[in-house]
C-alpha cells in the first residue's frame, strides 16, 4: 500500500515554487506557439477566403471568427509547422497551448465541443509520417525509454545533494514523469492537493 510522505522544511518550500515554475514554463510554451501561429497567419493570409485586413494575429481574432473558421486555420497551421521542419513534439505542445489560450480567453467558446480537435492530433502524427518519408528524414530521434530503476536513481541523487535546488529538481522531476512531461497541461492543478507516495 503507498503512504503519503509528509511534506516538510525544503520541500514544503520548494512545493510552493512549483506553481510559479509551471506558470513560468506555460507562459513561455504559450509566447512561443503564439508566435508561430502568427507567423504562419501573416505568410499564408491571402490564401484564406474568409481573411480579414484587420486581423493579422490570434489575438485580432474574436470568437466568432475562431469557431466558423478555426478548423480550417488549425489544420492548415499544423500542415505548415510539419513543412517547416517543425518536430511533432513541438507541433502537438503548440497546438495544445493554442487550444488552451483560445479556452481562457473565451470560456464559452464552442470550438472545441466537436470530434475534429482529436481528430487533427490524430492526422498530425499521419502527416508527419508521411512527411518524413517523403524527405527521407528520421522519424525519432529520442533517447532510450527511461525505467522507473532510473527515476529511483535520479530521485535518490537528487534527495541526497540535500539543497534547496536538488529538492525543487526532484519535485519537478517527479511531477514531470507523473504528467509525462505534459506541463501545459498543469496550469490549472491545485498544489494544495499534490502529495508524493513511498
Amino acid at each position: 500500500m503507498e503512504a503519503a510522505l509528509p511534506i516538510e522544511g525544503n520541500e514544503g518550500a520548494a512545493l510552493l515554487n512549483i506553481n510559479q515554475l509551471l506558470h513560468n514554463a506555460s507562459n513561455s510554451q504559450a509566447k512561443s506557439a503564439t508566435s508561430s501561429f502568427n507567423s504562419f497567419y501573416n505568410e499564408r493570409k491571402n490564401e484564406f477566403p474568409f481573411h480579414v485586413e484587420r486581423i493579422n494575429s490570434l489575438n485580432d481574432m474574436d470568437n466568432n471568427f475562431l469557431e466558423a473558421n478555426g478548423e480550417v486555420l488549425f489544420g492548415t497551421y499544423c500542415h505548415w509547422m510539419l513543412t517547416t521542419n517543425k518536430s511533432l513534439g513541438t507541433c502537438l505542445a503548440y497546438v495544445s497551448a493554442l487550444k488552451m489560450q483560445i479556452l481562457l480567453k473565451f470560456k464559452n467558446s464552442n470550438l472545441f465541443n466537436g470530434v475534429w480537435y482529436g481528430k487533427l492530433r490524430d492526422k498530425i502524427t499521419q502527416l508527419y509520417a508521411t512527411h518524413c518519408l517523403s524527405i527521407g528524414r528520421k522519424l525519432v530521434d529520442h533517447a532510450e525509454v527511461m525505467t522507473i530503476e532510473d527515476v529511483a536513481i535520479i530521485v535518490n541523487y537528487l534527495l541526497g545533494l540535500n539543497s534547496p535546488e536538488s529538492v525543487v529538481d526532484r519535485c519537478l522531476f517527479l511531477l514531470q514523469w507523473h504528467v509525462l512531461g505534459r506541463f501545459n497541461e498543469l496550469s490549472n492543478l491545485e498544489f494544495g492537493k499534490l502529495q508524493f507516495v513511498h
